[in-house]
């Protein structure tokens, strides 16, 4: 699904110049679930804004599906983001005057393509919040916030979720809820890519994609075959000293 080659992210001039990603080469199949980690700093926002189609690689290519994304015009990118891509937030991100169900609905409008109510409480009712559809964000729990974030990044039947610390504003027990429903949107066929800086969280992910200074210094594969905590290298594209 997604390919990505020699990327790399300069932010600054040339007299101050700022690397957030070097020479980032990373291939991610259809189906898989897979943690970004990482200290602050490392890269992984940048990443999974590149991923996103939110910022723009200063070098290298990117492929999604087949097709070229770095080059696109901000129509084409928008169009791609809404057709292919949900995105939870840390932050939620919801409308405060307009209610739950009209939430899930907006990606919709954007996309000038009115869904049936139907359909978004269908998607509500698969992340468990469909009671909470008449209610604004002020009237629920960050949980139930959360869950309004996911249905409104699944409503148009998005093929890769981002999430980028989706846990980091809920409390462990609610963060936990959240991780399981992520599990159950995976196993129903979703391609998830997450990016967390806890290891407990990142741990739950099939796949685990470490940073450090804008390199990935190591890749890794859960063995589900084998015991706790046991992991297969799958490469270390680059070794820091």
């Amino acid at each position: 699904m997604i390919e990505l080659t020699n990327i790399s992210k300069v932010y600054g001039d040339r007299a101050r110049p700022v690397v957030a990603l070097h020479d980032v080469s990373l291939n991610i199949a259809t189906g898989e679930f897979v943690s970004i980690m990482g200290t602050s700093g490392s890269g992984k926002t940048t990443l999974l804004q590149i991923l996103g189609a939110l910022d723009a690689p200063t070098a290298g290519s990117y492929q999604l599906n087949g097709q070229r994304v770095d080059g696109l015009g901000d129509v084409e990118l928008s169009a791609l983001r809404n057709r292919t891509m949900g995105f939870v937030f840390q932050s939620f991100n919801l409308l405060s005057r307009t209610t739950a169900l009209e939430n899930v609905l907006m990606p919709s409008l954007y996309a000038d393509a009115e869904l049936p109510l139907a359909d978004a409480e269908e998607v509500m009712e698969r992340v468990g919040i469909l009671h909470r559809r008449t209610h604004l964000p002020s009237e629920m729990s960050g949980g139930e916030q959360q869950r309004v974030a996911i249905a409104r990044a699944l409503i148009m039947r998005p093929s890769l979720l981002l999430a980028d610390e989706p846990t980091g504003n809920l409390d462990a027990a609610t963060g936990e809820q959240i991780m399981r429903l992520l599990a159950d949107l995976h196993r129903g066929g979703l391609t998830i890519v997450l990016v967390t800086h806890d290891p407990l969280i990142g741990a739950r992910a099939g796949r685990h994609i470490i940073l450090r200074d804008g390199c990935i210094v190591r890749d890794e594969t859960h063995l589900s075959s084998g015991g706790a905590g046991e992991y297969a290298a799958r490469s270390a594209t680059r070794a820091i000293s």
